[in-house]
């Protein structure tokens, strides 16, 4: 009876220790381009775990620089991403920021949005990205 209260004890921390923040990330990088092939700077990419998968884990995001390159980090802390499939999200950091110099200046300039809107939550973009250990780099084009 001993032998079996500790197997199942055995048994029940192990199931423990893999359901916690553990998951296993995999290093994710890329570049990001508009619909005319040009790299995008300054917008944030933001990788969330697909939940129509049934799977829930912890999503991952990054800023592009000027060159439209990023390489994701977790919400988490660790570098890259959990494997499987997960809806990206982009938002543009240029627009959002050009509001805020410019909240309650008369002549305030039409700032346009280099991303349409349906990028902008995880229910409606267009972009899917399946992540796993053999690819690394990630090349996103919004069309």
């Amino acid at each position: 009876m001993r032998r079996v209260l500790g197997l199942l004890q055995a048994f029940a921390l192990a199931l423990l220790a893999g359901c916690g923040g553990g998951a296993s990330l995999v290093p994710v990088e890329g570049t990001l381009t508009g619909p005319d092939g040009k790299p995008l700077g300054d917008v944030l990419i933001q990788f969330s775990p697909d939940a129509s998968t049934g799977v829930k884990a912890v999503g991952s995001s990054a800023v592009t620089d000027a060159s439209g390159k990023f390489a994701l980090k977790a919400d988490t802390g660790g570098a890259g991403a959990v494997p499987g499939t997960h809806r990206v999200v982009l938002i543009d950091n240029a627009f959002t920021a050009a509001d805020d110099d410019t909240l309650g200046k008369a002549n305030r300039p039409k700032r346009v949005n280099r991303v349409p809107k349906k990028f902008s939550e995880p229910s409606s973009t267009p972009l899917k990205e399946t992540v796993d250990s053999a690819k690394k780099s990630y090349d996103l084009q919004m069309k």
